[in-house]
Protein backbone atom coordinates (compact mmCIF):
# COMPACT_ATOMS: atom_id res chain seq x y z
CA UNK A 1 0.00 0.00 0.00
CA UNK A 2 0.97 3.61 -0.33
CA UNK A 3 -0.35 6.33 1.64
CA UNK A 4 -1.40 9.87 0.40
CA UNK A 5 1.18 12.78 1.60
CA UNK A 6 -1.13 15.28 2.32
CA UNK A 7 -3.93 13.63 4.37
CA UNK A 8 -2.33 10.13 5.52
CA UNK A 9 -5.24 7.84 3.95
CA UNK A 10 -4.04 4.62 2.34
CA UNK A 11 -4.10 4.53 -1.23
CA UNK A 12 -5.07 1.63 -3.08
CA UNK A 13 -2.56 -0.50 -4.23
CA UNK A 14 -0.90 -0.51 -7.60
CA UNK A 15 -1.91 -3.40 -10.35
CA UNK A 16 0.86 -5.59 -10.73
CA UNK A 17 2.28 -5.10 -14.17
CA UNK A 18 2.68 -8.51 -16.10
CA UNK A 19 5.94 -7.00 -18.11
CA UNK A 20 8.87 -8.67 -16.60
CA UNK A 21 11.23 -6.19 -15.19
CA UNK A 22 13.66 -4.71 -17.11
CA UNK A 23 17.40 -6.01 -17.30
CA UNK A 24 19.74 -3.39 -15.76
CA UNK A 25 21.75 -1.54 -18.33
CA UNK A 26 24.78 -3.25 -17.32
CA UNK A 27 23.73 -6.24 -18.21
CA UNK A 28 22.02 -5.54 -21.91
CA UNK A 29 24.29 -7.02 -24.35
CA UNK A 30 23.57 -4.40 -26.81
CA UNK A 31 24.15 -1.11 -24.20
CA UNK A 32 27.44 -3.78 -23.49
CA UNK A 33 28.76 -4.52 -26.76
CA UNK A 34 31.11 -1.56 -27.49
CA UNK A 35 32.75 -2.59 -24.38
CA UNK A 36 33.49 -6.12 -24.78
CA UNK A 37 35.01 -4.39 -28.77
CA UNK A 38 37.18 -2.39 -26.99
CA UNK A 39 40.32 -4.20 -25.77
CA UNK A 40 40.20 -5.23 -29.60
CA UNK A 41 39.70 -1.91 -30.56
CA UNK A 42 42.78 -0.19 -28.45
CA UNK A 43 44.97 -2.77 -29.41
CA UNK A 44 44.16 -1.80 -33.34
CA UNK A 45 44.91 2.09 -32.25
CA UNK A 46 48.41 0.74 -30.63
CA UNK A 47 49.28 -0.57 -33.97
CA UNK A 48 48.51 2.34 -35.99
CA UNK A 49 50.06 4.55 -33.59
CA UNK A 50 53.36 2.27 -33.64
CA UNK A 51 53.48 2.42 -37.55
CA UNK A 52 53.17 6.31 -37.13
CA UNK A 53 55.86 6.48 -34.75
CA UNK A 54 58.00 4.32 -36.52
CA UNK A 55 57.39 5.79 -40.56
CA UNK A 56 57.40 9.24 -39.25
CA UNK A 57 60.72 9.52 -41.21
CA UNK A 58 59.01 8.19 -44.49
CA UNK A 59 55.73 10.44 -43.76
CA UNK A 60 58.57 13.03 -43.53
CA UNK A 61 60.52 12.45 -46.85
CA UNK A 62 57.24 11.95 -48.31
CA UNK A 63 56.25 15.75 -47.40
CA UNK A 64 60.05 16.90 -47.91
CA UNK A 65 59.91 15.42 -52.06
CA UNK A 66 56.01 15.86 -53.37
CA UNK A 67 53.40 18.08 -53.56
CA UNK A 68 49.94 18.11 -52.13
CA UNK A 69 46.56 19.11 -53.49
CA UNK A 70 44.23 21.15 -51.38
CA UNK A 71 41.05 20.94 -51.97
CA UNK A 72 37.08 22.00 -50.62
CA UNK A 73 33.58 19.92 -51.22
CA UNK A 74 31.81 22.90 -53.29
CA UNK A 75 30.23 20.00 -53.63
CA UNK A 76 32.28 18.21 -55.39
CA UNK A 77 36.29 18.34 -55.50
CA UNK A 78 37.58 21.79 -55.76
CA UNK A 79 41.79 22.41 -55.84
CA UNK A 80 42.31 25.91 -53.78
CA UNK A 81 45.93 25.33 -54.28
CA UNK A 82 48.91 22.91 -54.13
CA UNK A 83 51.39 22.51 -51.12
CA UNK A 84 55.11 21.72 -51.64
CA UNK A 85 58.34 22.16 -49.92
CA UNK A 86 58.12 24.24 -46.86
CA UNK A 87 54.43 25.13 -47.20
CA UNK A 88 53.65 21.17 -46.79
CA UNK A 89 56.50 20.78 -44.36
CA UNK A 90 54.65 23.20 -41.83
CA UNK A 91 51.37 21.54 -43.16
CA UNK A 92 52.13 18.00 -42.29
CA UNK A 93 53.33 19.33 -38.66
CA UNK A 94 49.73 20.96 -37.87
CA UNK A 95 47.78 18.02 -39.22
CA UNK A 96 50.11 15.92 -36.93
CA UNK A 97 49.57 18.26 -33.91
CA UNK A 98 45.58 17.94 -34.43
CA UNK A 99 45.94 14.24 -35.30
CA UNK A 100 47.44 13.61 -31.45
CA UNK A 101 45.35 16.06 -29.96
CA UNK A 102 41.90 15.11 -31.03
CA UNK A 103 43.27 11.19 -30.02
CA UNK A 104 44.34 12.46 -26.58
CA UNK A 105 40.96 14.49 -26.35
CA UNK A 106 39.06 11.81 -27.03
CA UNK A 107 40.58 9.74 -24.74
CA UNK A 108 40.94 11.97 -22.20
CA UNK A 109 36.76 13.02 -22.02
CA UNK A 110 36.49 8.69 -22.38
CA UNK A 111 38.87 8.20 -19.16
CA UNK A 112 36.51 6.62 -17.45
CA UNK A 113 35.80 3.82 -19.47
CA UNK A 114 39.43 2.41 -18.05
CA UNK A 115 37.48 2.97 -14.55
CA UNK A 116 38.68 -0.26 -12.77
CA UNK A 117 35.63 -0.51 -10.70
CA UNK A 118 33.17 -0.65 -13.79
CA UNK A 119 31.00 2.23 -13.54
CA UNK A 120 27.37 1.63 -15.29
CA UNK A 121 26.57 1.45 -18.97
CA UNK A 122 24.75 4.77 -18.96
CA UNK A 123 28.33 6.72 -17.78
CA UNK A 124 30.00 4.87 -20.67
CA UNK A 125 27.17 6.10 -22.99
CA UNK A 126 28.21 10.09 -22.91
CA UNK A 127 31.80 9.30 -23.69
CA UNK A 128 33.11 9.77 -26.89
CA UNK A 129 35.15 6.47 -27.55
CA UNK A 130 31.88 4.36 -26.32
CA UNK A 131 30.01 5.47 -29.65
CA UNK A 132 33.03 5.98 -31.72
CA UNK A 133 33.50 2.09 -31.49
CA UNK A 134 29.93 1.46 -31.46
CA UNK A 135 29.63 3.27 -34.71
CA UNK A 136 32.59 1.69 -36.11
CA UNK A 137 31.63 -1.73 -35.40
CA UNK A 138 28.49 -1.28 -36.23
CA UNK A 139 29.59 0.00 -39.76
CA UNK A 140 31.89 -2.57 -40.55
CA UNK A 141 29.21 -4.85 -40.67
CA UNK A 142 27.01 -2.56 -42.91
CA UNK A 143 29.14 -1.74 -45.16
CA UNK A 144 30.19 -5.23 -46.05
CA UNK A 145 26.36 -6.21 -46.80
CA UNK A 146 26.16 -3.14 -48.66
CA UNK A 147 29.70 -4.25 -50.60
CA UNK A 148 28.15 -7.90 -50.93
CA UNK A 149 24.15 -6.38 -51.90
CA UNK A 150 25.94 -4.16 -54.80
CA UNK A 151 28.45 -6.56 -55.92
CA UNK A 152 25.02 -9.30 -56.55
CA UNK A 153 23.85 -6.16 -58.30
CA UNK A 154 27.32 -5.89 -60.65
CA UNK A 155 28.42 -2.62 -58.98
CA UNK A 156 32.02 -3.24 -58.28
CA UNK A 157 33.96 -0.42 -55.62
CA UNK A 158 36.86 0.43 -58.21
CA UNK A 159 39.29 3.34 -57.70
CA UNK A 160 41.17 5.57 -59.65
CA UNK A 161 43.68 6.14 -57.18
CA UNK A 162 46.95 4.54 -57.45
CA UNK A 163 47.05 3.12 -54.26
CA UNK A 164 49.39 -0.03 -54.47
CA UNK A 165 52.23 2.39 -55.48
CA UNK A 166 52.23 4.37 -52.37
CA UNK A 167 54.92 3.80 -50.27
CA UNK A 168 54.07 3.65 -46.53
CA UNK A 169 55.15 7.06 -45.75
CA UNK A 170 53.05 8.57 -48.31
CA UNK A 171 50.11 6.40 -47.63
CA UNK A 172 50.21 7.44 -43.90
CA UNK A 173 50.35 11.65 -45.09
CA UNK A 174 47.50 10.68 -47.39
CA UNK A 175 45.09 9.37 -44.30
CA UNK A 176 46.73 12.10 -42.36
CA UNK A 177 45.23 14.81 -44.57
CA UNK A 178 41.77 13.22 -45.25
CA UNK A 179 41.83 12.20 -41.53
CA UNK A 180 42.05 15.92 -40.65
CA UNK A 181 41.46 18.49 -43.63
CA UNK A 182 38.47 16.56 -45.16
CA UNK A 183 36.61 17.12 -41.90
CA UNK A 184 37.57 20.67 -42.46
CA UNK A 185 36.87 21.08 -45.77
CA UNK A 186 33.40 18.44 -45.25
CA UNK A 187 32.19 19.00 -41.40
CA UNK A 188 33.18 22.41 -40.25
CA UNK A 189 32.20 23.75 -44.07
CA UNK A 190 28.98 22.76 -44.32
CA UNK A 191 27.45 22.26 -40.69
CA UNK A 192 30.10 24.41 -38.82
CA UNK A 193 30.00 27.53 -40.58
CA UNK A 194 26.15 27.80 -41.05
CA UNK A 195 26.24 26.48 -37.29
CA UNK A 196 28.35 29.75 -36.63
CA UNK A 197 26.01 32.23 -38.44
CA UNK A 198 22.95 31.29 -36.98
CA UNK A 199 24.56 31.26 -33.98
CA UNK A 200 25.77 35.29 -34.89
CA UNK A 201 22.36 36.21 -35.87
CA UNK A 202 21.11 35.84 -32.29
CA UNK A 203 24.00 37.36 -30.96
CA UNK A 204 26.31 34.96 -29.85
CA UNK A 205 29.60 36.46 -28.39
CA UNK A 206 31.11 32.70 -29.33
CA UNK A 207 29.67 32.52 -32.17
CA UNK A 208 33.34 30.80 -33.86
CA UNK A 209 32.85 28.20 -30.81
CA UNK A 210 30.35 26.72 -33.03
CA UNK A 211 33.22 25.99 -35.87
CA UNK A 212 34.68 23.26 -33.21
CA UNK A 213 31.12 21.25 -33.17
CA UNK A 214 29.87 20.06 -30.15
CA UNK A 215 27.01 21.76 -30.20
CA UNK A 216 24.16 19.56 -30.41
CA UNK A 217 21.59 18.30 -32.55
CA UNK A 218 18.29 20.28 -33.24
CA UNK A 219 16.61 20.36 -36.21
CA UNK A 220 18.73 22.90 -38.13
CA UNK A 221 21.75 21.04 -37.17
CA UNK A 222 20.13 17.60 -38.82
CA UNK A 223 19.19 19.46 -42.05
CA UNK A 224 22.66 20.30 -42.29
CA UNK A 225 24.02 16.75 -41.26
CA UNK A 226 21.78 15.51 -44.11
CA UNK A 227 23.10 17.87 -46.73
CA UNK A 228 27.14 17.52 -45.20
CA UNK A 229 26.96 13.56 -45.65
CA UNK A 230 25.50 13.62 -49.65
CA UNK A 231 28.14 16.51 -50.34
CA UNK A 232 30.55 13.93 -48.80
CA UNK A 233 29.31 11.18 -50.46
CA UNK A 234 29.00 12.68 -54.43
CA UNK A 235 32.89 14.24 -53.47
CA UNK A 236 34.41 11.11 -53.59
CA UNK A 237 32.54 10.17 -57.44
CA UNK A 238 35.67 11.52 -58.70
CA UNK A 239 38.36 9.09 -57.34
CA UNK A 240 35.96 6.30 -57.13
CA UNK A 241 33.18 4.20 -58.91
CA UNK A 242 29.06 4.80 -58.09
CA UNK A 243 29.32 1.79 -55.34
CA UNK A 244 31.39 3.86 -53.41
CA UNK A 245 28.73 6.34 -52.81
CA UNK A 246 26.21 5.05 -50.22
CA UNK A 247 29.29 3.87 -48.20
CA UNK A 248 30.83 6.71 -48.27
CA UNK A 249 27.91 8.75 -46.96
CA UNK A 250 26.90 6.79 -44.55
CA UNK A 251 30.56 7.17 -43.31
CA UNK A 252 29.78 11.06 -43.26
CA UNK A 253 26.72 10.76 -41.75
CA UNK A 254 28.38 9.08 -38.66
CA UNK A 255 31.79 11.62 -38.70
CA UNK A 256 29.15 14.39 -38.55
CA UNK A 257 27.19 13.05 -35.87
CA UNK A 258 30.26 12.35 -34.06
CA UNK A 259 31.29 16.64 -34.64
CA UNK A 260 27.76 17.62 -33.78
CA UNK A 261 27.68 15.92 -30.51
CA UNK A 262 30.99 15.79 -29.39
CA UNK A 263 33.00 17.69 -31.19
CA UNK A 264 35.58 17.90 -34.47
CA UNK A 265 37.82 16.11 -32.46
CA UNK A 266 35.52 12.63 -32.42
CA UNK A 267 35.24 13.18 -35.78
CA UNK A 268 39.17 13.51 -36.80
CA UNK A 269 39.31 10.70 -34.71
CA UNK A 270 36.58 8.22 -35.79
CA UNK A 271 38.07 9.53 -39.81
CA UNK A 272 42.15 8.20 -38.54
CA UNK A 273 40.84 5.43 -36.97
CA UNK A 274 38.93 3.84 -40.49
CA UNK A 275 40.95 4.95 -42.89
CA UNK A 276 44.54 3.85 -40.66
CA UNK A 277 43.67 0.34 -41.81
CA UNK A 278 45.57 0.51 -45.03
CA UNK A 279 48.54 1.38 -43.00
CA UNK A 280 48.02 -1.43 -40.59
CA UNK A 281 47.79 -3.81 -43.59
CA UNK A 282 50.73 -3.04 -44.56
CA UNK A 283 52.66 -2.29 -41.40
CA UNK A 284 51.71 -4.94 -39.35
CA UNK A 285 50.64 -7.85 -41.89
CA UNK A 286 47.22 -8.53 -42.87
CA UNK A 287 46.80 -11.63 -41.30
CA UNK A 288 47.06 -9.59 -37.36
CA UNK A 289 45.00 -6.81 -38.90
CA UNK A 290 42.45 -9.38 -40.03
CA UNK A 291 41.80 -11.15 -36.92
CA UNK A 292 41.23 -8.07 -35.06
CA UNK A 293 39.06 -7.17 -37.35
CA UNK A 294 37.34 -10.50 -37.35
CA UNK A 295 36.99 -10.02 -33.41
CA UNK A 296 35.20 -6.48 -34.16
CA UNK A 297 33.02 -7.88 -37.14
CA UNK A 298 31.16 -9.92 -34.50
CA UNK A 299 31.39 -7.09 -32.03
CA UNK A 300 29.71 -5.37 -34.95
CA UNK A 301 27.22 -7.68 -35.15
CA UNK A 302 25.65 -6.45 -31.63
CA UNK A 303 26.54 -2.84 -32.13
CA UNK A 304 24.65 -3.39 -35.90
CA UNK A 305 21.35 -4.06 -34.25
CA UNK A 306 21.66 -1.63 -31.78
CA UNK A 307 22.45 1.41 -33.73
CA UNK A 308 19.65 0.77 -36.14
CA UNK A 309 17.35 0.28 -32.84
CA UNK A 310 18.93 3.97 -31.59
CA UNK A 311 18.27 5.39 -34.99
CA UNK A 312 14.41 3.94 -34.77
CA UNK A 313 13.96 5.44 -31.57
CA UNK A 314 15.92 8.68 -32.35
CA UNK A 315 13.35 9.71 -35.59
CA UNK A 316 10.57 9.41 -32.96
CA UNK A 317 12.22 12.20 -31.24
CA UNK A 318 13.05 14.39 -34.17
CA UNK A 319 9.40 16.30 -33.42
CA UNK A 320 10.92 17.36 -29.52
CA UNK A 321 13.90 18.47 -31.13
CA UNK A 322 14.94 22.22 -30.64
CA UNK A 323 14.74 24.35 -33.63
CA UNK A 324 18.16 25.45 -33.94
CA UNK A 325 19.45 25.05 -30.27
CA UNK A 326 20.47 28.96 -30.02
CA UNK A 327 18.01 29.93 -27.30
CA UNK A 328 16.42 28.04 -24.10
CA UNK A 329 13.24 29.44 -25.21
CA UNK A 330 13.60 27.88 -29.22
CA UNK A 331 10.07 26.76 -29.77
CA UNK A 332 10.23 22.70 -30.28
CA UNK A 333 6.84 22.64 -31.87
CA UNK A 334 6.41 25.31 -34.68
Amino acid sequence: YEYCGKCGNRLEPRPASDAPPAAPATQDPLRMAPLAGMPFFLILLGIYIIALIVNIGSAWDAVSQGGLDMIVLTPGLSVIGTLTGIGLQTYFILILIALVASVALVMYQSRGLFDPRGKDVSDAEKTPLYWIILLFCGNLILSIILVLVQFAFGFQLDTSLDLDSMDIGEMIVSMMNAAVWEEIACRVLWIGVPMALLALCYGKKDFLRNLLGGFGMSRYALILLVISSLVFGYAHLENWSAAKFIPTMIGGFIMGYLYIRFGIHAAIFYHFFTDFLLVSMDFAGETITAAVMLVLMVVGLVCLVSVLMRIHNGVKEIPRLPVTGMDQDDSRNP
